[in-house]
């Protein structure tokens, strides 16, 4: 036996091994693709999420730590150790140790002037192995101030004078609102607001400033997890007022085999009433410069080109933007189609004017979910990236099979999961009081409500008034002078709400 040869043969195998990994480029190691999904603007587990400080501009964060192992070009990145830094101007970078240095962040590293917002992440002199979804000149935007009521304590504000600048993931300042918070949910129809961190003061009317947000979350259940890095309504430095730029970063975990961790660029709302063209740079960065994999523009955004040098770029414009839900989608090399998908879970009695949430057990290989729905009136996303999916259905909704399959580069899984749907009606009925005006003296007031089953929640409108959630009773004496709405919310299969 020749153990000599033996010994020879197996080190010769790590060598090549070795030097794949070494040698590996963003320009060959990815391959690009495009889908139309929808952007989802999420939510951060911290109270005060957003990274960066009011008026940011060419700001920098180094915190983040990558919360799974990820393959980036062949080299692994640590769970909890490996760290990741977001650039305000729509790139971030990534470290294997503990530490990153962010460089480039200004003129020649992330743009070309303070007059000329053009991107040059790919180009410059910033960070390599990084990947930019929406490089350019960018800074904070601030919104027409609006009011609201604070109560201390409460994450919610109520009596919010105007919705129509509020997005989820923007910060609101103000006397009594903690530094960095953002907006976790808005909800115009029972008129509140609610803010990431409870209230720190109780006011009337206290004046707000909606601005521009940026934070990182995870979502997910592992090993199919997403990181997502944020922007919320930022805007170019040096243009016009009219930009309006909403997009995500985005890192899969993949099932936690390096063959399936992509990165993703997903587009929200992104718009501007400027006639000057704004210039941005989206794709990845490898070891240095001479490497990228990245796009530039073609006829469109949903056109787009992969890029024959470092310098190209996309364009946003009066005509030329990204529709919202547009995902740009990096893979490695895939190996085989996805397995197929496992039983669709949610609640298969939808209500009309309402939303619910289904989902599947994530599929190893999968780099994109399909999914149809044979009825009408209902709206989803034809594409995820994520197994889950929200089906939204109007008034005249007609019940049908849902119906779910796996993509990757390699083609679609062999079958497919269904489940159908029927259609609930939503319930109706009267809520009265003896009196429509009383004293604080006065006594108890009963509610008279008709044609809904017990056991439903009865609630007001703004805050302040004593009444029963329960039994509807008003108590005068301990509630606070004003006009309120009293409202009894139905908890039927399909929910329903009878005013007064």
């Amino acid at each position: 036996m020749n153990i000599n040869k033996h010994i020879r043969f197996i080190l010769t195998l790590l060598f090549v091994f070795f030097v794949k990994n070494m040698s590996a480029q963003v320009s060959t190691y990815y391959t690009f693709s495009s889908a139309n999904q929808t952007f989802k603007p999420d939510t951060s587990t911290l109270t005060t999420p957003a990274i960066f400080p009011d008026s940011w501009d060419d700001n920098t964060y180094t915190g983040y730590k990558f919360p799974f192992n990820f393959t980036y070009n062949g080299v692994l990145y640590t769970a909890n150790t490996s760290t990741i830094g977001v650039d305000s101007d729509g790139w971030i970078a990534f470290s294997t140790t503990g530490t990153i240095t962010m460089s480039g962040t200004l003129g020649g590293g992330s743009w070309i002037s303070a007059s000329n917002s053009q991107g040059v992440y790919l180009n410059g002199t910033a960070n390599n192995n990084g990947f930019s979804g929406l490089n350019g000149d960018m800074k904070e935007q601030t919104y027409p101030i609006i009011t609201g009521n604070l109560t201390l304590g409460s994450n919610n504000i109520t009596n919010i004078s105007n919705y129509s600048d509020l997005r989820i993931g923007m910060k609101l300042t103000g006397v009594g609102i903690p530094a960095n918070a953002v907006i976790n949910q808005i909800d115009s129809v029972r008129a509140f607001v609610r803010m990431s961190a409870p209230i720190t003061t109780t006011g009337t009317a206290v004046s707000l400033t909606p601005r521009s947000g940026i934070y990182a979350f995870v979502r997910g259940i592992a090993p199919f997890r997403q990181f997502v890095i944020q922007w919320i309504r930022s805007v170019r430095f040096s243009g016009p007022n009219g930009d309006d730029f909403s997009f995500q970063l985005v890192l899969n975990e993949g099932g936690g085999n390096p063959s399936y961790q992509t990165l993703q660029a997903v587009y929200g709302s992104c718009a501007t009433t400027s006639t000057i063209n704004h210039n941005v740079q989206v794709g990845l960065r490898g070891a240095s410069a001479a490497d990228f994999n990245a796009r530039k523009f073609g006829t469109s955004w949903n056109a787009s080109a992969a890029s024959t040098t470092n310098r190209d770029t996309m364009v946003l414009g009066l005509n030329q933007n990204p529709n919202s839900g547009l995902t740009y989608t990096w893979s490695p090399a895939c190996l085989a189609i996805p397995a197929n998908p496992g039983p669709i879970s949610g609640n298969t009695r939808l209500c009309p004017g309402y939303s619910a949430d289904f989902s599947i057990p994530g599929v190893v290989g999968a780099i994109y979910y399909n999914w149809t729905y044979s009825g009408t009136g209902v709206v989803l996303s034809g594409s995820t990236t994520l197994p889950l999916n929200t089906l939204t259905a109007a008034s005249n909704a007609t019940g049908g099979t849902l119906t779910v399959t796996a993509f990757n580069l390699c083609g679609t899984s062999l079958s497919s999961s269904s489940v159908l749907i029927s259609i609930g009606s939503l319930p109706s009925g009267t809520l009265t009081y003896s009196a429509p005006i009383v004293c604080k003296n006065s006594s108890n007031l009963t509610p008279t409500l008709n044609g809904a089953a017990a056991g439903g929640r009865y609630y007001s409108i703004p805050g302040g008034l004593s009444i029963d959630s329960v039994t509807g009773v008003v108590n005068p004496t301990l509630s606070t002078a004003g006009t309120y709405t009293i409202n009894y919310l139905f908890t039927d299969v399909c929910p329903g709400t009878a005013t007064t």
